[in-house]
């Protein structure tokens, strides 16, 4: 029987705290070249592209179509963020956005636990039924029971590749181009659901862009959740996750 998992996110978000730390610090006493920065971000914007792109528009909202390969890679990529698999993921939006600034809102937090909580600041409105379309298949399935192994294992692969190209040095792959910025990742999605609800109601948030240019045009997203193209209202400033999909879909879901 499938069941809910919460725990490793703000545990990952802990421990990835103490890894950007020590990043920082290499860079900072010249130990590892400033260029390991940009690697941090381009990879920091890749983990976030994953939950923009597969984890929020295809599997929660279903706003486009793709092929096998697609969807098994977003999935998996979706899963290092240690935000729980899409079924989870996907269950916890869709009610999100039936309850959208409520008691029974899920993972909209306007106080400082969401920053530390994440997405989970109510997991008990959390139902699979929020995300049955997922449940019914055998990948996604597996996937949900392995949401913990799939990071710790892209983990290690890192460690591995680290040591294999440069023994002295065996850490940097896995702190520079996964932990560093799995925090900045989590961090930002967790300031997101502080700040993208006011009294008001959901908010398109433009400063956001270099954080998550995936995820500023909130707003927007709320008055039309199956668009792909969240900042459709907007020319000055793109969703860049709608390029990657005019790439990769092959037709308009319909669930």
């Amino acid at each position: 029987m499938l069941k809910m998992k919460f725990w490793h996110t703000g545990a990952a978000q802990a421990f990835t705290l103490l890894c950007a730390t020590i990043a920082v610090y290499l860079v900072v006493t010249g130990v590892v070249s400033p260029w390991f920065l940009l690697a941090w971000f381009v990879c920091h914007q890749a983990l976030t592209g994953f939950g923009a792109i597969g984890a929020h528009s295809l599997f929660c909202h279903s706003s486009y179509k793709t092929t096998p390969f697609w969807e098994r890679l977003l999935a998996l990529g979706g899963t290092l963020l240690c935000i729980g698999s899409p079924i989870q993921w996907a269950a916890g939006h869709t009610a999100h956005h039936d309850f959208a600034d409520t008691p029974q809102d899920p993972h909209n937090a306007g106080d400082w636990k969401g920053l530390f909580l994440g997405r989970y600041v109510k997991p008990q409105r959390y139902s699979f039924r929020f995300s049955r379309h997922l449940v019914a298949d055998k990948f996604h399935r597996s996937l949900h029971e392995m949401a913990l192994l799939v990071p710790f294992g892209f983990a290690v692969a890192l460690v591995v590749l680290g040591l294999i190209v440069s023994p002295t040095y065996w850490y940097t792959p896995v702190l520079f181009f996964y932990l560093a910025p799995l925090f900045t990742a989590l961090t930002a999605g967790a300031i997101h659901n502080v700040v993208a609800h006011d009294a008001n109601g959901p908010k398109d948030m433009p400063w956001f862009f270099p954080f998550m240019p995936w995820e500023w045009s909130h707003r927007s997203h709320h008055e039309n959740p199956s668009n792909p193209n969240k900042a459709y209202k907007y020319k000055w400033l793109p969703d860049p996750s709608y390029w990657v999909i005019k790439y990769i879909k092959i037709g308009r879901a319909h669930v």
